[in-house]
């Protein structure tokens, strides 16, 4: 063996020995991050399946309709609909790639029965104005039983948007 490999050998040892702290505190940074972002996983798991009906509408029975003009994309369905329900409600998702959701979901929407008769709704529960997704239940006070209705979203990306079921 001649000298250079000796004193080679030598320093990669003390390497090593000089070293060896920081190379097990790193091996156990990465295990906690691979262990931490395995339980985010499954947490957001669980979340998605409890999530409240405002995010998860129920099967009523009711399609779904989209309305996908200009840049913004929306889609309705009816979560409670019915000629003897005391509220009419419909799950609402906004979805945006470009701008700000920012319209007052009160002020847009008018829902009008087979009768001509225009509702405005009571309230909205989601998301405030801002974003590019925004997600909620606007609920209306029914009148007089209908055999259909349409949901208008006025000023959202596009002058007017309609969505119309027949109650069943």
């Amino acid at each position: 063996m001649n000298p250079d490999d000796k004193k080679e050998n030598i320093e990669t040892s003390d390497w090593v020995k000089n070293h060896t702290p920081l190379l097990v505190i790193a091996g156990a940074i990465i295990i906690a991050f691979i262990v931490s972002f395995g339980n985010d996983k499954s947490a957001s798991v669980e979340r998605n399946s409890t999530a409240p009906s405002a995010e998860r509408p129920a099967n009523t029975g009711y399609e779904s309709q989209t309305d996908s003009q200009g840049i913004i994309s929306v889609t309705v369905t009816p979560l409670q609909l019915s000629a003897t329900a005391s509220e009419w409600k419909f799950n609402v998702v906004l979805d945006t790639h470009s701008g700000s959701l920012d319209e007052d979901m009160l002020a847009s929407a008018v829902l009008v029965d087979n009768n001509n008769k225009q509702y405005r709704p009571t309230n909205w529960d989601g998301a405030p104005p801002g974003g590019h997704h925004r997600e909620g239940v606007l609920t209306f006070m029914p009148g007089i039983p209908s055999q259909a209705v349409q949901l208008k979203l006025l000023n959202i990306g596009v002058p007017e948007r309609n969505f119309t079921w027949t109650i069943k």
